[in-house]
């Protein structure tokens, strides 16, 4: 078990929640006579499925192939459902759209189980369609919001360079509109290296105490709620995936109950 918090019963309790949901949403994508909505959130569901079993396994200790298998797998679900969401002719507050939480998620998974380039590549594009992505928009001098153009964060654009992708300048925001929980870890992208393991150390030091709102894999205190059944872990991947990205030191945190080491370090196992 690589989680402290939960039983590998409970845990394999989850893997037989999670098919039973695959399932059900492969029967539906079967009938011709679904409607663009459902098939929608059908292809969300097998996305996050996959997601949810790879962090279950991790969670479970199970060998990190397994774990990486289903992480890519549940990524590339996930892009295949926004390419189907960008096909639909639903209004836009009924599509999934790109947004900046979907960013802060997604952009350390694909670094941590090192997903294809093409699979990155897209995604990142995706990101900059003005039809797929609803952030950073940039208020105009008439306080209506220009459409264009789409722009990612500084630290979204990192994650771009360590993918090989160049992010054309005006589309990528200032500093300014960044959100506030990604301004800590976008440190280590500004200052010396030297300064590096420091403020990695202090990120996951402090996102293990307070809780990352913003990130779907961390609820403060949730394990211990007496109904939950749903607990994923408390994996603190933008601290690890930055770590991969730049290189950092992080054998202090290599037993740290929040921080997934061996993900970081999934190359050098193989």
């Amino acid at each position: 078990m690589r989680n402290i918090y939960k039983s590998k019963e409970y845990f394999e309790h989850q893997i037989d929640e999670v098919q039973s949901s695959y399932d059900r949403s492969i029967a539906k994508l079967s009938n011709p006579d679904i409607t663009e909505q459902a098939k929608q959130n059908r292809l969300d569901i097998l996305a996050e499925v996959d997601l949810d079993r790879s962090l279950i396994f991790y969670n479970m200790g199970k060998p990190l192939d397994q774990v990486v298998e289903h992480m890519r797998s549940g990524l590339h679900k996930m892009m295949d459902m926004f390419d189907y969401a960008s096909t639909t002719h639903l209004p836009p507050h009924q599509k999934d759209l790109v947004t900046s939480k979907h960013r802060f998620e997604l952009f350390p998974l694909l670094v941590l189980c090192d997903a294809p380039k093409e699979l990155c590549h897209r995604y990142i594009e995706m990101s900059l369609r003005k039809d797929m992505s609803v952030e950073y928009d940039q208020e105009g001098d008439d306080g209506d919001y220009a459409p264009e153009p789409i722009r990612i964060s500084p630290l979204m654009n990192e994650f771009a360079k360590y993918f090989g992708y160049d992010v054309p300048p005006e589309n990528v925001a200032p500093r300014c509109y960044m959100e506030t929980f990604e301004a800590p870890i976008y440190g280590c992208f500004t200052r010396h290296e030297g300064h590096h393991q420091e403020i990695l150390m202090n990120y996951v030091t402090k996102w293990a105490k307070t809780g990352q709102k913003n990130e779907e894999f961390y609820i403060k205190n949730f394990h211990k709620h007496p109904k939950s059944k749903s607990f994923k872990g408390y994996w603190c991947f933008m601290g690890a995936a930055v770590a991969k990205v730049l290189g950092i030191d992080d054998s202090p945190l290599k037993d740290h109950p929040d921080y997934p080491y061996e993900l970081v370090h999934y190359k050098e196992y193989f």
